[in-house]
């Protein structure tokens, strides 16, 4: 049959991806589970990156590379390997094009997050014998505890030698694990967020629990387990300050589905883009253009140090390479081209509000091509070149390659705290104050790896706030009550009850929401993000008091004999705060009730008891207070003191104590 004028037309003008398990034939994807098998005993032998670059070497050198030399003129053809403190390493083989062209850059990192050993680890609690960690890059916290797991890496002798370090992996050796609590012991846990419940002091690492046989002994636990160290690897707990030791999961990489269409292991990120580099690197003997192939170190924790990519490794290298033909570095990156690899996030109809789906990547449509990532408006990216973009895309197309356009997730996710968090603002405290210079030298947030953890915090506390059934509907409203509350929206006397914390003062100079807020509202264009404060209760100054008070005149009377001008800050705050007052008790129904949360801030060191203003104004208007309960505030977003004078030591403190004013409708 054939087809129609639009079916033609689809053809010719929209872009359609296939599953690749579908425009395949069995030819090729049966090649593609044989390269998997070798890729999944590469998993099993590198789960950190000394072993990654360890096992690296020794395929490489079976595929004809030699230990790069330095002053070297390499004819086309020939092979390199440089390795970086056993770390990090660049491979590759000498081009026919001149180098002064440049060279054709790929690169992926081979660290992992996981859980790295404190110097000083071993300890004993309870008769039970733990390692300390701290962990490394954007782990779950949650998902380490009961799982089994092994110790990697090496440990340097006082005397020079080194120590490699291997338990957990073969089918004879023991395990370790986090632990976690029983089922019925963790009702408290349950009602904690991830955060809370799974904190990272307290991934302990339980190693043991036999007694070494000596009544005189201390710490018999501890000293058994420090023994066996010894006798296996002749180490004691001083050469634990010269190690990194490294704590992974133990299984195995294994496939995944009935169709084996998958493979689950430790390490895919980013591993997957690492070894698959590699072997291309392998199969390309005799390139026109030479081949630059890097295996970086410490991306999970921001790419510092001497084996990461902010260090200048890679650039020392070309320089190096460079050299005996007469061509400056400069000249040799200039014209040069790199991919960056690494893992994307393929959709997951189990967490689709992640994602925006038409921009995602999904397994099967294979390698994802990523223009940029960044956060918010492309923040912190490196915007690839659409020029280069399509001629990548091009060179797949060519190939035959099965390939995608994706992005990292939905825009804005968990952007706006990740943008407080990593700015020069003082973190402490709501109001934008900066940070002193010599901070700020050291200040080098890992922005990706924040932005990451927020996500995936965000993720998962939407999820478990959308496990909970509520028998309710929710309806979320947008109206001003300082200036009336909508009929058409909540009619007169028609509420139960309002359950509310309004704010404690004028944001400018009480919590600062505008400035708080601003950076997040700024980048994303948000409309008045500069003069939020202006809009918000007090935020315009009044010249008189519209409200009548007996519960905290004399305070307001003591605030304008030392600032008339605060003062009236103070009074344009109330006039608005009684205005609301008023606006919500008109649509409360009779035995109706009300549960304030506020807080009495301080002025020019006069304490203004809002809880007493705000049953009074309640009672103005038809109500009876019931009760007024005090609260302490827990995780304070300010200092415990402050100096509202700026007189240098003269310091009152801040709010510590909430107060819940209960108030019912007559």
């Amino acid at each position: 049959m054939d087809k129609t004028k639009g079916e033609l037309l689809q053809e010719e003008l929209l872009f359609k991806q296939e599953n690749g398990t579908t425009r395949l034939s069995d030819e090729e994807i049966d090649k593609a589970y044989a390269f998997a098998e070798d890729y999944k005993k590469f998993m099993d032998a590198a789960k950190i990156e000394i072993e990654a670059v360890k096992e690296a070497i020794k395929l490489l050198e079976a595929n004809g590379y030699h230990e790069f030399e330095r002053g070297r003129k390499y004819l086309p053809g020939e092979r390199f390997y440089y390795n970086n403190r056993g770390k990090s390493l660049i491979f590759g083989t000498m081009g026919t094009r001149p180098i002064e062209k440049g060279v054709k850059i790929l690169a992926a990192h081979v660290d992992s997050p996981r859980l790295d050993l404190k110097p000083n680890p071993l300890f004993e609690e309870a008769e039970l014998g733990f390692l300390r960690p701290h962990y490394y890059g954007g782990i779950k916290k949650y998902q380490w505890p009961t799982i089994p797991l092994a110790l990697h890496g090496d440990v340097y002798k006082k005397d020079g030698s080194v120590v490699t370090i291997t338990i957990g992996e073969d089918e004879n050796d023991p395990i370790f694990c986090v632990t976690d609590l029983l089922p019925h012991l963790s009702s408290k846990q349950r009602q904690q967020t991830l955060g809370e419940a799974f904190k990272g002091e307290c991934l302990n690492i339980l190693i043991g629990s036999r007694q070494f046989k000596d009544d005189k002994a201390s710490e018999k636990v501890k000293l058994n387990l420090m023994k066996i160290f010894n006798e296996k690897y002749g180490i004691t707990e001083r050469d634990f300050l010269g190690a990194e030791l490294c704590v992974v999961p133990a299984d195995k990489a294994r496939d995944v589905g009935l169709d084996r269409s998958m493979i689950g292991a430790y390490g895919h990120d980013d591993r997957v883009c690492a070894y698959t580099e590699m072997m291309a690197e392998i199969d390309n003997k005799n390139p026109e253009w030479t081949s630059v192939v890097i295996f970086a170190d410490k991306e999970e924790v921001g790419s510092d140090g001497n084996t990461g990519m902010h260090s200048r490794f890679l650039e020392y290298f070309l320089a190096d390479l460079a050299e005996p033909y007469g061509v400056p570095v400069r000249r040799v990156l200039s014209n040069s081209k790199c991919l960056s690899a690494d893992v994307s996030a393929a959709f997951d109809p189990a967490f689709a509000d992640a994602y925006e789906k038409q921009n995602s990547s999904f397994l099967n449509y294979g390698v994802c091509v990523v223009k940029y990532t960044g956060s918010g408006g492309k923040g912190g990216t490196n915007d690839c070149n659409a020029k280069f973009t399509s001629k990548v895309c091009a060179i797949l197309d060519e190939a035959n390659v099965v390939w995608q356009i994706g992005e990292l997730g939905k825009v804005d996710q968990g952007v706006s705290e990740t943008v407080r968090e990593v700015s020069f603002t003082r973190n402490g405290e709501f109001k934008r104050f900066r940070m002193k210079e010599e901070k700020i030298k050291d200040f080098k947030p890992d922005v990706f790896r924040l932005f990451e953890e927020k996500v995936i915090r965000n993720i998962n506390g939407l999820e478990e706030f959308n496990s909970i059934k509520y028998p309710c509907n929710i309806d979320i409203y947008d109206f001003n009550s300082t200036i009336e509350i909508p009929s058409d929206i909540i009619q007169p006397n028609s509420v139960d009850m309002v359950v509310t914390s309004p704010p404690y003062g004028d944001s400018r100079t009480t919590v600062a929401y505008g400035q708080f807020s601003r950076w997040a509202n700024e980048w994303f264009n948000f409309e008045n993000a500069k003069t939020l404060d202006n809009l918000l209760m007090g935020g315009r100054v009044q010249k008189e008091e519209l409200f009548e008070t007996k519960s905290i005149k004399s305070e307001l009377d003591e605030i304008k004999s030392i600032d008339p001008k605060r003062n009236l800050e103070v009074v344009s705050f109330l006039n608005d705060y009684s205005c609301s007052i008023k606006n919500v008790a008109s649509v409360i129904k009779s035995g109706g009730v009300v549960c304030y949360v506020v807080g009495n801030r301080t002025v020019k060191g006069v304490q203004i008891p809002l809880d007493y203003f705000t049953a009074e104004m309640f009672e103005k208007n038809g109500f009876t207070h019931i009760d007024t309960i005090v609260r302490e505030i827990p995780n304070k977003r300010m200092p415990s003191k402050t100096s509202p004078t700026n007189v240098a030591g003269k310091k009152v403190s801040t709010m510590c104590n909430e107060y819940i004013v209960i108030l019912e409708k007559k």
